[in-house]
């Protein structure tokens, strides 16, 4: 009876290579343009502003799914489908390492786009006046990357999740209160923090505009901070999109007791392609242009008392420069 039933086990875990090849095809296109970010954003000065360098060194999680993650979860289930499921110690080990660096490179992504959104709120109107040092720029790097892993280790540890019974991964999604914390942690609580953000943003941004009494000045205004707004949005969308199918999928199927093996490795695999496409939206959307130098020719003037000397604004540049 326990032969058969492992037998069943391994036909219906076997591993196929086919079933990763996109996902590692969509890992090498993500970090060609996770280099080609980098590569910009080091290089040039003027590509380094309060609006850009959260989601640069967001890309380290990028980095973590692509050269740790990716690998261990197509090992992980490799080795599911060599022997029948057991509870042994170095498969138990593996797993956990699989699924931390996994909630890590996922969460972490959905945490950094939380933290601009929040810095986006609290700062957008003298953001100017702050120095942009490199410790400034990594400091939420480490902060999200420190308690991502501390959650996600308490959580593995202190779960006890049953190997003999299930793969690794589905371990954790065949319970519902074990999905749903996961679920929070991975979602909820990030998008939450980008919507009450961007609803935040969006009243100081109309209270803002409201004090200027010039309805040319007002309209230049929200055209400027029209450009943050849509930025943040196709970022939260994205994250929307990139996490929920899988995460609804799994709910209904442990609410109907559903099998679905394929369904689960289509949108497996959609999970990773859509997480390395982020160095992808990046490269895109935070691209910053060049800042024209005007070069002024003095004429001749009468002798005056004093001169006074103007310069344009920094910070109408800044958010004009960057595209959107």
């Amino acid at each position: 009876m326990n032969s058969t039933l492992s037998n069943e086990l391994l036909n219906f875990y076997s591993f196929r290579i086919e079933h990763y090849l996109l996902t590692w095809l969509s890992a090498v296109v993500g970090m060609i343009f996770l280099i080609l970010s980098l590569l910009r954003y080091f290089r040039y000065k003027y590509q380094r502003t309060h609006l850009t360098y959260v989601y640069h060194f967001s890309l380290g999680f990028s980095v973590l799914l692509s050269l740790i993650s990716t690998p261990l979860h197509t090992l992980t289930e490799y080795f599911s489908s060599l022997s029948p499921l057991t509870s042994g110690q170095q498969y138990r080990l593996l797993c956990n390492f699989d699924l931390i660096t996994f909630f890590v490179a996922s969460a972490g992504i959905g945490y950094s786009l939380a933290y601009a959104s929040l810095e986006r709120t609290l700062f957008i109107f003298y953001s100017q006046n702050i120095r942009l040092t490199w410790i400034r720029q990594f400091t939420p790097f480490l902060i999200i990357f420190s308690s991502c892993s501390i959650i996600i280790t308490l959580f593995v540890l202190l779960s006890k999740c049953p190997l003999e019974t299930s793969r690794c991964l589905n371990c954790y999604f065949n319970s519902l209160t074990f999905e749903f914390i996961w679920f929070f942690l991975q979602f909820l609580l990030p998008f939450s923090l980008m919507i009450l953000a961007i609803i935040f943003l969006l009243y100081r941004i109309e209270v803002h505009t409201n004090r200027i009494q010039s309805s040319i000045t007002r309209q230049r205004s929200r055209n400027k901070f029209q450009r943050i707004l849509i930025h943040l949005n196709i970022y939260n969308i994205y994250y929307m999109l990139t996490i929920c199918p899988i995460n609804i999928f799994f709910f209904i199927r442990n609410s109907l007791q559903i099998q679905g093996q394929l369904i689960e490795i289509i949108l497996m695999n959609y999970l990773f392609i859509s997480l390395h496409c982020y160095s992808i939206l990046i490269y895109i959307l935070t691209k910053v242009k060049q800042p024209i130098r005007i070069k002024y020719q003095l004429k001749e003037q009468k002798p005056a008392p004093y001169i006074i000397i103007t310069h344009p604004s920094n910070q109408i540049d800044e958010y004009e420069r960057t595209r959107l």
